[in-house]
């Protein structure tokens, strides 16, 4: 994640990020107070000197306490919609923010998944398919 992914997160959201030592802050939905939600993108987290740093997002909102670590990925999705994206080996997690406050939360999604025909898939699998065929995630990478 870097600077330019900041500045483009703020322009989707109307409003400039609050930095702070390696974290920049928003504040979402600030005009009504009982569904504002706060999203914290943290882009150098290290638990030891000797760990490669890593970007970590969490999000507070009346609903609960998200967190997304080693993200490696945010995606813009027009009109309203950030999405933080996080894969390790053949597994998938994605953290999703919108303009409204809302929040939604894939983990753990096996990339195998893709090879399904979606036409036969499990109803409860197709929204996991639908997030991972929208990044490509099957490529490696």
């Amino acid at each position: 994640m870097n600077i330019n992914d900041i500045h483009n997160i703020s322009k989707l959201f109307g409003n400039p990020a609050k930095p702070s030592d390696n974290a920049y802050s928003w504040a979402i939905n600030e005009d009504k107070p009982k569904k504002i939600t706060y999203l914290n993108v943290y882009t150098d987290i290290k638990r030891s000197d000797t760990e490669k740093s890593q970007a970590l997002v969490s999000i507070i909102s009346s609903t609960g306490y998200y967190e997304l670590h080693n993200c490696s990925n945010v995606v813009l999705f027009e009109p309203d919609e950030v999405i933080f994206l996080s894969k390790e080996n053949n597994r998938v997690s994605s953290l999703t923010v919108r303009q409204t406050g809302s929040v939604s939360v894939f983990s753990n999604i096996d990339t195998s998944l893709m090879k399904e025909d979606i036409a036969v898939l499990d109803p409860a699998l197709v929204m996991a398919f639908t997030q991972l065929a929208m990044f490509g995630a099957d490529n490696e990478e």
